[in-house]
């Protein structure tokens, strides 16, 4: 891993503590209600597609997604696109049930936007972020290595419906769910990227060994 890259890794890692130490310190971050709001607006007003959509982040649910992108991942990168969902979903599994130790903001309330139903616990993190993330952000970033750019565009798409389900419910405020996308992703591309050094070092050791 060269020392540039590094660099970019560190910053992203700090960038997200302090993103997240923002959502424990407020009810939402600027920006927030108006954003909402103006998903809310544009989006369709009957909540059946967006529960339809939030479902796909919650057990049972969850688990044909893991196997479904794990087929994806196993189709661009063989095994190791396996063990990188895997790892990238249990890594967010874990960091969940942490942050959940350790921040609880409340969820929007009907008074600013649009809520459906009475959505128990906290909203940060956002459970459905961080699993859908991590499983299509893993798929994304196998697709991308392998350069198949129709899948990468449907991947993103996937988590821009994802991400506009939960502010159609009032589940969620934006940052929740963004924030909550960028620990996936960051996640994600670490285990894919530690994966590949590691591929790297073992196919350089027989001819180190060798020429030593």
């Amino acid at each position: 891993m060269s020392l540039r890259f590094g660099w970019r890794w560190s910053g992203a890692g700090l960038a997200l503590l302090l993103l997240i130490a923002a959502e424990a310190s407020r009810s939402w971050l600027p920006g927030d209600p108006a954003l909402a709001r103006l998903v809310q607006a544009t989006l369709p007003a009957s909540p059946g597609w967006a529960e339809a959509v939030s479902a796909l982040g919650g057990f049972p649910a969850v688990w044909l997604l893991l196997v479904v992108t794990a087929a994806g991942a196993a189709w661009l990168r063989g095994g190791r696109g396996v063990v990188a969902v895997a790892l990238s979903f249990a890594g967010m599994v874990l960091l969940d049930r942490l942050l959940r130790h350790l921040v609880f903001q409340p969820r929007p309330g009907p008074g600013l936007i649009r809520v459906v139903g009475h959505p128990p616990g906290s909203a940060f993190p956002s459970t459905f972020a961080l699993l859908f993330g991590a499983t299509i952000g893993c798929f994304l970033f196998c697709a991308a290595s392998r350069r198949r750019w129709l899948w990468v565009v449907a991947a993103v798409l996937a988590l821009v419906l994802g991400f506009a389900a939960r502010i159609a419910l009032g589940a969620h405020w934006p940052s929740d769910v963004l924030v909550s996308y960028f620990a996936a992703l960051l996640w994600s591309g670490a285990v894919l990227r530690s994966m590949k050094s590691a591929a790297s070092a073992e196919s350089a050791s027989p001819a180190d060994t060798k020429s030593a």
